[in-house]
């Protein structure tokens, strides 16, 4: 993906307050991921993953929406996806 301007919702930004996310881990995740799916629950939705090497290479799930053709995309929440994580070192 292409650099993509970001904008935050509040319910990410406390989220990943919580969660001691960095917003780098989540624009470099959105930049350029490992695996892009479309979010079962909500279609208009996009989840970005990427593993981040701060954080022992833990897998980042970022869902965002994308919004003006792909250029911008609306943050909704970050994590720190334990069960990816798991399955992806295993195929290590």
């Amino acid at each position: 993906m292409e650099t993509v301007r970001v904008h935050w919702s509040d319910h990410a930004l406390g989220r990943m307050r919580l969660r001691a996310i960095e917003p780098l881990w989540v624009e470099r995740v959105l930049a350029d991921p490992e695996l892009v799916e479309v979010d079962p629950d909500y279609p208009g939705r996009l989840r970005a993953f990427g593993r981040v090497p701060e954080r022992d290479d833990r897998v980042l799930r970022v869902v965002y929406e994308p919004l003006q053709d792909g250029a911008e995309a609306l943050i909704v929440t970050a994590l720190l996806d334990r069960g990816r994580t798991r399955d992806w070192r295993k195929t290590r």
